[in-house]
């Protein structure tokens, strides 16, 4: 070999060495990137989907007490009424992360009878979290489960 050549091997392993480097270090970047985005795309969605499930609740409820009572005073949703309008446990429970699936759960508002106990007082029966039985996100609604027309 002449003296210019000598090496000349070592230097062509490291310059591909270094090359397959670069694109499996841009590759693993890349992995990671779409990772914490996925995941930040989901906490997005799952608090979307909080938001829906609280307003569809609240509307329910609403709807309920309309039909239960013709009319209400101004103060009858007030969190000192005797019958304010606050979620249920069983939303925080499915969203404060210790759900096995957040999407497969649907919160369903009370449809027992209402029981007046004192005029402008009322108490119902906790809601209860049904599950969907199949992936498309289908679910059998009650009978008694109010419907806004």
């Amino acid at each position: 070999m002449t003296p210019r050549r000598k090496g000349s091997g070592l230097v062509l392993v490291l310059i591909t060495i270094s090359a397959l480097a670069l694109v499996l270090g841009s590759v693993l970047n890349f992995g990671v990137t779409e990772r914490s985005l996925n995941a930040r795309h989901l906490a997005r969605m799952e608090a979307r989907h909080a938001a829906e499930t609280a307003v569809e609740f609240g509307l329910a409820d609403i709807m309920r007490r309309v039909r239960i009572v013709s009319a209400f005073s101004r103060d009858a949703l007030h969190p000192e009424s005797g019958d304010p309008l606050i979620l249920p446990d069983d939303f925080y429970r499915m969203y404060d992360g210790t759900s096995d699936d957040v999407f497969t759960q649907v919160i369903l508002p009370p449809t027992g009878p209402t029981i007046r106990s004192a005029p402008g007082a009322a108490t119902t029966p906790k809601s209860s979290v049904a599950s969907c039985p199949t992936s498309a996100g289908r679910f059998s609604i009650p009978a008694s489960f109010p419907t806004i027309r």
